[in-house]
């Protein structure tokens, strides 16, 4: 893994393992081992989120009416 400052934070991710997909897990570290810093990986999701959120929020479902 090169990225040593982020170290702490990636061994934490895999130790707790909060993730419940594998996956995100993995994608997470091979994004470290191609020098992504943590941040930039939590602002990558949060990006996608937010993106996600505003989709959904334009259309909203008939569920989310009730």
């Amino acid at each position: 893994m090169q990225t040593a400052p982020d170290y702490t934070a990636l061994s934490n991710w895999m130790a707790h393992n909060e993730v419940r997909d594998n996956e995100i897990t993995s994608l997470v570290l091979r994004l470290a081992d191609h020098g992504m810093r943590v941040a930039q990986i939590e602002n990558l999701m949060k990006t996608a989120l937010r993106e996600q959120l505003e989709i959904i929020e334009m259309f909203p479902s008939d569920e989310d009416e009730t």
